[in-house]
């Protein structure tokens, strides 16, 4: 596949970033090019055509440490080449692309997630930072993302037993811009309020992936949780009440449908059928687990940045005072969405 070039140092650490373009590839991604371009040569993988002066990357002037690569996960012929000479892999994975669900397509995520592994294997990558989900158990097989994701872990913990593959798993919690994207709270029409319907917080993973690539030694095999905070939509819903001074509640949008998750076909079914059951899935399992219950297991990770950055990860409270979220205000996310580039690197989407 095509690759745009640019200069580099050999002394840099080489890494791979799968999913350059979206929330996770793009948090580490951009976070790595704020540091000294003699750390790390950077390879961003994309599967969209390349164009030099793309809006979707960072400019490819102002980095000459990056370079661009087109590949897909789902075809690992494309992979093996790039990742030859790479010290360093993040690997991720798209759970809605659409050819996951196409009747016409047999492709799986799972079979992506599996072609990472095996590409840094047959690439002899020293190190594999995957993103997976936790294993919360059967409540997890409705969500195509956590049990895709959870599979892939499986599958890469059988190869690294098996080949000597060093793998770290990060997994990452609901991103605070979410509230601003896919799932912004609403403003009930009849009393005023502003409901919520979800929880979780911003990736702050870019530092931490920079720390765990320093020193990996002591997270190898292990899962480390990518999790500001751990709060409830009540303590959403009041920490956004105390900071605007507007009412808000929580509310459960999975007390109001009548099918299940595992009622609704997934491939061949129009797109918007598979989000809703995406969405029905994932409220499920927030409402019955979270994405992680118990909170000495999230540690690590808060210890890894504030190794790195020196301070604590970012909280609601502090994200909502920091950008000034209004959820009454008319088109209140563009100004949020333009200070991305701050917390990770939207900017350029």
């Amino acid at each position: 596949m095509a690759a745009y070039i640019t200069a580099s140092s050999t002394k840099s650490k080489s890494v791979a970033i799968l999913g350059s373009t979206g929330i996770q590839g793009a948090s580490v991604l951009h976070y790595l090019l704020k540091q000294p371009t003699t750390s790390f040569q950077l390879h961003a993988l994309t599967q969209s055509p390349i164009k030099p002066h793309s809006p979707a990357l960072p400019s490819l002037a102002d980095h000459r440490n990056l370079t661009v690569h087109q590949a897909d996960p789902t075809d690992i012929s494309t992979l093996i080449p790039i990742f030859q000479g790479k010290q360093v892999v993040y690997g991720n994975t798209n759970t809605q692309d659409p050819r996951f669900f196409s009747p016409d397509s047999k492709l799986t995520e799972v079979d992506a997630l599996r072609n990472i592994v095996d590409a840094s294997v047959a690439a002899n990558v020293e190190l594999l930072i995957l993103s997976t989900m936790p294993d919360i158990g059967a409540i997890g097989e409705a969500s195509p993302g956590f049990k895709n994701k959870v599979e892939g872990m499986r599958y890469a913990r059988e190869v690294a037993q098996k080949t000597g593959l060093r793998v770290v798993f990060v997994q990452v919690g609901w991103y605070l811009t979410n509230f601003v994207e896919e799932h912004d709270p609403k403003v009930n029409e009849e009393d005023g309020v502003v409901e919520f319907f979800m929880t979780g917080t911003y990736t702050d993973l870019g530092p931490i992936v920079k720390a765990i690539i320093d020193h990996p030694e002591p997270y190898l095999n292990s899962e480390i949780p990518i999790v500001g905070e751990l709060l409830t939509m009540e303590q959403i819903a009041s920490t956004y009440q105390k900071i605007t001074s507007q009412p808000a509640r929580a509310i459960n949008p999975i007390s109001t449908v009548t099918s299940s998750p595992s009622e609704i076909p997934l491939r061949g079914a129009p797109m918007e059928t598979i989000l809703e059951s995406q969405w029905m899935a994932l409220m499920a399992i927030l409402n019955a687990e979270a994405y992680l219950t118990r909170e000495e297991e999230n540690t690590v990770g808060r210890a890894l940045y504030q190794k790195e950055m020196g301070r604590e990860m970012t909280t609601w409270e502090e994200w909502l005072r920091e950008t000034a979220f209004d959820a009454k205000k008319e088109n209140y996310g563009e100004k949020i969405k333009a200070m991305e580039e701050k917390w990770g690197g939207r900017k350029f989407f």
